[in-house]
């Protein structure tokens, strides 16, 4: 069977896996907990999660699934747990799963920042922008110093058609990390858009200096927009839209 066969038999296992969890009111028999000290349970979850984060690595989605849901049966309001079965279903194309899953995380961890971004990003990508921009919002709440909320709350802004409001929040991810490359390749796309070439090459510059592996797509698009605009007759505005970021392992 071929890899792209073979990764949507895994794909179809974790769903069915995933949606066999959400059915079920209780993780796990009440006899193999009870007979846990929360001290153990707590160990125990976290020692299950550990191993799906290196299956998760190495690609074995099945593996990773199997000891999140282990996690959870040894300790059902283990958030970390919900959290990355709720990237898997993310990953997955599940978005109404995925959105589940990461309520269940907040359920029992109200501060999980990366909880508020997954559903930030879930909501933006359906085109849901005040409702995207409510769980971004939480994000800065928790994550003040953190670039990534200012830029995914300007990138609303953007969608919302309020551009000065986007232009202040990519800053602000600039201030904060002048390295960050995002924030950048957004605010050149808003001048590329409203035809101010010179800062839009300018931001595209300063992207594909900051610019790392996970960029190349967007590496592609910034030079062939950078040639482009240096033209004496410059095309058409670009059609690219600001990126999101949703977490250190999963980008836009």
């Amino acid at each position: 069977m071929g890899k792209r066969g073979e990764r949507g038999r895994r794909v179809v296992w974790v769903i069915v896996t995933v949606c066999t969890l959400l059915a079920c009111p209780i993780f796990g028999d009440e006899e193999t907990r009870a007979s846990m000290s929360p001290a153990l349970a707590s160990e125990e979850a976290a020692a299950l999660f550990a191993r799906g984060q290196m299956e998760a690595k190495s690609g074995r989605l099945r593996a990773a699934t199997e000891a999140y849901v282990e996690a959870i049966r040894v300790k059902p309001d283990f958030a970390p747990a919900y959290l990355a079965l709720g990237r898997i279903n993310h990953e997955a194309g599940r978005p109404e799963k995925a959105i589940a899953l990461y309520r269940l995380a907040l359920q029992h961890d109200s501060e999980l920042v990366e909880a508020f971004q997954g559903l930030g990003n879930l909501h933006f990508d359906q085109g849901r922008l005040e409702e995207a921009l409510g769980f971004y919002q939480e994000v800065l709440k928790r994550t003040p110093t953190s670039p990534v909320g200012y830029n995914s709350v300007g990138n609303c802004y953007y969608g919302l058609q309020k551009f000065q409001e986007a232009l202040e929040m990519w800053q602000k991810a600039i201030d904060l990390d002048p390295r960050y490359p995002r924030a950048y390749f957004n605010r050149a796309v808003l001048y590329d858009g409203i035809h101010v070439k010179d800062k839009a090459i300018e931001n595209y510059r300063k992207f594909l200096e900051f610019a790392g592996p996970d960029h190349a797509t967007l590496v592609e698009d910034a030079r062939m927009r950078v040639d482009e605009l240096e033209r004496p007759e410059s095309g058409e505005p670009a059609l690219s839209t600001p990126q999101s970021e949703q977490n250190p392992q999963h980008h836009h």
